[in-house]
């Protein structure tokens, strides 16, 4: 007997590495964001765990990153189609933990 590799298993443990949630908060909030502005808006965040999470999280496909070419150079990360359909499952599972809590 084989065993299915459940998809839900997978996303939470995702979400479970430390910073995520906050991330995507953040720029649900309002997006695109630079990196400094996440940097600094997530307080006790340091750019080396930042910089992992968003790649991460671009290539799940749940943010885009787009550079400009500038002086000084300018990257900004926004939520993807895929990012906002996910934001609205956050905001079910948060309507449904204060109804029932």
């Amino acid at each position: 007997m084989t065993k299915t590799k459940c998809p839900l298993t997978e996303i939470m443990s995702f979400f479970n590495k430390k910073w995520v949630l906050i991330i995507l908060f953040q720029l649900s909030l309002n997006d695109p964001r630079r990196f400094n502005e996440l940097e600094h808006l997530i307080d006790g965040i340091n750019s080396r765990i930042l910089a992992q999470r968003l790649k991460e999280m671009e290539e799940i496909k749940i943010i885009n990153r787009t550079s400009f070419n500038e002086t000084p150079p300018r990257v900004e990360y926004a939520l993807t189609q895929k990012g906002k359909e996910l934001l609205k499952c956050f905001n079910y599972l948060g309507n449904w933990a204060t109804k029932w809590k």
